[in-house]
């Protein structure tokens, strides 16, 4: 019978990356076989993390002094609440979108509470931002792409919210585009701490909530070790307020 020690290093590898990719815990489980298991896991769990938003004070108490120079990517995803039928085809409410932006500016300011405590190291750290609703994808949006690339479980079937056996047949009205479009709002800036550790910040396309320039200006003046900015906004809706953009006058 063939001895784990017996095993390539590549295959080794191989199985650990499997193991990896089925789910964090199967990993955490074999980082506690032994201290040579240890040292290969390790820097595979805490490259990159993904701290749920309601999570995030769990993340000061995860990584200690020894993990920390492990940690090169952390993607924060703030979920927002679900909406039914009745408003999906509407644009937030006064309320709804308060509500959102008190989750979205309480989740940043926790992690950067956290992150504001780590020593900046020699790799850097890359940070991700993104939000969205599960909502999203149940509605009209059923072609949402969102996450890693992954194909996720989606209900294609029926002839409801302009789709018919998983091919658009009319466009959303732009009220209900609008929803998945509302802007963050994340003044006031002055309670988010300074973070050295942050070099990178990432902003993709799958965030599909408008980031305005007094936002964006909030996250940049509290990173003031970055080296880079990865952002892919999406344009305006209004032509003459994408053009106000474009020479550099809008928000």
């Amino acid at each position: 019978m063939t001895s784990w020690d017996s095993l390539p290093m590549e295959l080794r590898f191989m199985i650990f990356d499997y193991l990896a990719a089925s789910g964090p815990g199967h990993l955490s489980t074999c980082a506690a076989v032994c201290k040579k298991w240890q040292e290969i896991i390790e820097p595979r769990m805490f490259r990159q993390l993904k701290p749920r938003s309601t999570r995030i004070e769990g993340l000061g108490t995860m990584i200690t002094d020894r993990t920390r120079p492990l940690v090169q990517y952390i993607w924060l995803h703030v979920e927002l609440p679900q909406y039914t039928c009745l408003i999906c085809n509407r644009r937030e409410s006064q309320s709804a979108w308060i509500r959102n932006n008190r989750l979205i500016r309480g989740a940043l300011l926790k992690l950067f509470a956290v992150l504001s405590t780590w020593d900046s190291t020699a790799g850097g750290l890359t940070l991700e931002l993104s939000v969205n609703s599960p909502s999203d994808t149940q509605h009209y949006f059923k072609n949402y792409c969102f996450g890693d690339g992954r194909h996720e479980a989606r209900n294609w079937g029926g002839s409801d919210h302009g789709w018919n056996n998983g091919t658009r047949t009319r466009s959303p009205r732009s009220a209900a585009i609008g929803r998945l479009f509302e802007p963050i709002d994340l003044i006031p800036r002055q309670r988010m701490p300074r973070v050295d550790a942050v070099t990178r910040l990432v902003i993709r396309r799958h965030l599909r909530r408008r980031l305005p320039g007094s936002s964006l200006r909030t996250l940049l003046d509290k990173l003031p070790r970055l080296e880079c900015l990865l952002f892919e906004p999406w344009r305006e809706w209004v032509p003459s307020l994408q053009s106000l953009l474009d020479r550099g006058e809008g928000d």
